[in-house]
């Protein structure tokens, strides 16, 4: 991973970088993709004519650089747009910021394995996909084993990285302007012919320029990288020099490029071929070695994005499920290695979907299936780009006193005016393509996030908690015999010695299923006392109660269970709990409120849920059980730690009994 203290944890902060470091990492970021792709789409779209969108493009992504070298100055210690988010919004802007800047990341690396095997071997039978399918899913595990190995993408890497990046870059433009004859190499380019580009005549209007100024709109993403490193700058000024002058520095290049392609390949061969950056590349060094080198490097350039999103990915993760926008077990360090290994396999599977689904769509003969990617990709990325825009105005007002050592132009009304020019390129390109289907597409995968986001609140928050409780109270009554079927019942009163005739909290008791079992177990001279968090469960429980007869249970809503045992209840003789540990913010205080109504060798029995479904994470107590053990420990418990097997999802048994010495339980 990227050496940053404020992305991996227990890292020592390194020498500070200047100007040259960063400046070279940024301007290796712009390039990867905009001299290899977009210069064709320009041209489909527009002809020679596409130097206009080119202006304008390189125009809308030097504010954009601006705008994060405020950001950068105002945070030195920030490390990605997420964070940005997290202090300019509520919880949940922040999670479709970090969310959707994770997948975007993924499609990233995904588009540029892809392009980078495309690139080098263009071959297109069933075969060659499938061959190239496992090229690139074998890629992409290599660089993600790597990473989980403890391998990190430091300054030095970064900087070798740029300077082939760079190097590549300057032999791909010098033979468009001079005859290199000392390697038999001869152009075909001429100055009569570089000026005659602006000789055509085809139609032009708003509605063109805007829409190919949204598809090479990448040309200006991939900028942010750069705020990983922004604590390990030699002061707040270093980043927002380095990166403008790299946005400048790309921008002109990239003009020179596409000016010196266009004058010396002509405008129809150009549109139509396959890959026109490679044709041009084989006209300017036909037959020399330095041809296939130029491929071969050209490649590496290109796939450079996905290096390094696969270094930085999990630590967006970890920042996520730190804030418990994602599940804790995401924060977990691997005990050998200390790297976030549930973190990087999760990358790893969504990469290599994407991937996987591109090569799926090639052998399906679908018409574009890398440029329909890259499409979503764009919409997804212009998302994050807006929110992280408007954070500007945001801070101006929120941080009027914060020290700026760069401030962006027209900083209050400037970011709004953008995003809503980001409205007009994505509206000009479904208007003149038609192809309103990608919002569809990009609002989907956004979605998808939102189910998790809701899951999580209700896990972390109490009030979101007892909220959707009281909704869904009536529901539960229906779903509480597959979560809690009877097997799983009688086993959990099972572990009991024998509770006739004794007092019974039923901890976290939802619908109160396994109190009325309870209460058939204690008798008529044994009470039976249902806890829950919801007002609505604790009233089903009362009518359940009233319908079946039954007089020996005394239900209590307790809106403040995750952190006591309810103080009215003051002497019982065990105490069960289902289901409670996810919710419990401080387990010691609750145990010790239970120790101190339980008699000496009282029992206690929590079950909880694990392993759903076989591939979701566990929750953070899970994963270590012996830390768990000692928690009970320390509030006064002896227990016993086991699993037992269901059908979806399998059981956590920790039963035990109050006692002063530490015994062995069997």
């Amino acid at each position: 991973m990227i050496e940053n203290e404020g992305v991996v944890e227990g890292v020592p902060t390194r020498r500070k970088v200047g100007f040259g470091v960063i400046f070279l990492i940024t301007l290796n970021a712009i390039f990867a993709s905009s001299l290899t792709y977009l210069p064709g789409l320009g041209v489909q779209m527009m002809g020679a004519r596409s130097l206009i969108a080119w202006l304008v493009t390189f125009g809308i992504g030097l504010y954009i650089a601006m705008a994060l070298a405020e950001l950068v100055s105002m945070f030195p210690k920030a490390g990605d747009l997420y964070v940005y988010a997290k202090k300019a919004y509520g919880h949940f802007t922040a999670f479709i910021v970090g969310w959707t800047s994770w997948i975007a990341g993924n499609i990233s690396a995904s588009l540029a394995v892809v392009w980078a095997l495309e690139y080098f071997y263009p071959a297109n039978t069933m075969m060659d996909y499938l061959f190239k399918l496992a090229v690139g899913i074998a890629i992409i595990a290599l660089l993600n084993f790597l990473v989980f190995r403890g391998l990190t993408l430091n300054k030095l890497v970064l900087v070798i990285l740029s300077i082939i990046t760079v190097s590549v870059v300057v032999l791909q433009i010098l033979p468009l302007f001079f005859n290199i004859e000392a390697i038999s190499l001869s152009s075909t380019g001429a100055v009569s012919n570089f000026f005659s580009l602006f000789g055509q005549t085809s139609g032009f209007s708003l509605l063109i320029l805007f829409a190919t100024t949204f598809i090479i709109s990448e040309a200006f993403m991939g900028m942010e990288i750069i705020t990983f490193l922004s604590e390990e700058a030699k002061s707040r000024r270093t980043i927002p020099k380095a990166i403008i002058a790299a946005l400048s520095v790309a921008a002109v290049t990239t003009l020179i490029y596409v000016i010196g392609s266009i004058g010396m390949f002509p405008i129809n061969k150009y549109s139509s071929a396959l890959i026109p950056h490679k044709d041009i590349l084989s006209t300017l060094w036909h037959g020399t070695i330095a041809q296939q080198a130029l491929f071969l490097g050209t490649a590496f350039m290109i796939i450079t994005p996905a290096l390094v999103w696969i270094f930085i990915g999990p630590n967006l993760l970890r920042s996520l499920a730190r804030d418990r926008l994602l599940l804790e077990s995401f924060t977990e360090l691997h005990k050998k290695f200390k790297t976030p290994h549930r973190s990087i396999l999760f990358q790893s599977i969504a990469i290599s979907i994407f991937t996987a689904f591109m090569f799926f769509l090639y052998m399906r003969h679908h018409h574009d299936p890398y440029k329909l990617i890259h499409e979503v990709f764009l919409l997804l990325v212009l998302v994050v780009l807006s929110l992280t825009m408007i954070t500007i105005p945001i801070f101006r007002k929120k941080y009027v006193e914060l020290e700026r050592p760069f401030k962006l132009p027209f900083g209050s009304i400037g970011p709004f005016i953008l995003v809503g020019i980001f409205g007009l390129l994505i509206f000009s390109y479904m208007r003149l393509t038609g192809e309103v289907h990608l919002i569809w597409k990009a609002v989907s995968l956004i979605a998808v996030g939102i189910p998790v986001y809701v899951l999580l609140i209700l896990f972390y928050n109490p009030e979101a908690t007892r909220k959707m409780n009281n909704r869904f109270a009536r529901f539960a009554v229906f779903f509480e015999e597959y979560n809690l079927p009877r097997s799983l019942r009688k086993k959990i009163i099972g572990e009991f010695k024998d509770l006739h005739g004794k007092t019974v909290v039923d901890f976290h008791a939802t619908v109160g299923t396994l109190s009325l079992d309870l209460a058939n177990v204690v008798g008529p001279q044994g009470k039976v006392i249902p806890v829950d968090l919801s007002e609505g469960n604790v009233e089903i429980i009362k009518k359940r109660a009233k319908k079946k007869g039954i007089v020996n249970i005394e239900p209590i809503h307790d809106e403040h269970l995750i952190s006591r045992l309810h103080p009215s209840i003051h002497e019982v003789d065990a105490i069960i709990s289902i289901g409670s540990l996810d919710y419990i913010q401080n387990i010691h205080l609750v145990l010790k409120d239970m120790a101190q109504t339980l008699p000496e060798h009282g029992e206690i029995c929590f079950v909880e849920f694990s392993d759903f479904f076989g591939f979701i994470p566990n929750s953070s107590w899970s994963n270590n059980l012996d830390q768990l053990r000692a928690e009970f420990r320390r509030a006064g418990f002896a227990v016993k730690i086991g699993r037992w097997k269901g059908i979806f999802w399998n059981y956590v048994f920790i039963y035990g009994i109050k006692s002063e010495h530490d015994v062995v339980m069997v």
